[in-house]
């Protein structure tokens, strides 16, 4: 699935968000070049990319406290 074809699914299957995900056991984004990613991110609509910025956090467990960001390991 491309990014750029259906960011919401791609989205959606990239973390648990109480349904089924297709890439909750892959890794998924090692597998994408960073500066392709970043220019298909950046030719989302902002829904799109505030979407697809929340799915890698809730699977990363990336969390922003006051312009800190941490990591859970």
């Amino acid at each position: 699935m491309k990014i750029e074809e259906n960011p919401r699914d791609f989205s959606r299957n990239l973390t648990y968000l109480g349904d089924y995900n297709k890439y909750d056991n892959y890794p998924v984004l090692s597998y994408i070049n960073p500066k392709d990613f970043i220019n298909i991110f950046n030719n989302l609509n902002f829904e799109d990319q505030r979407f697809l910025v929340y799915c890698i956090e809730t699977r990363y467990g990336i969390e922003n406290k006051k312009d800190k960001v941490t990591i859970d390991l």
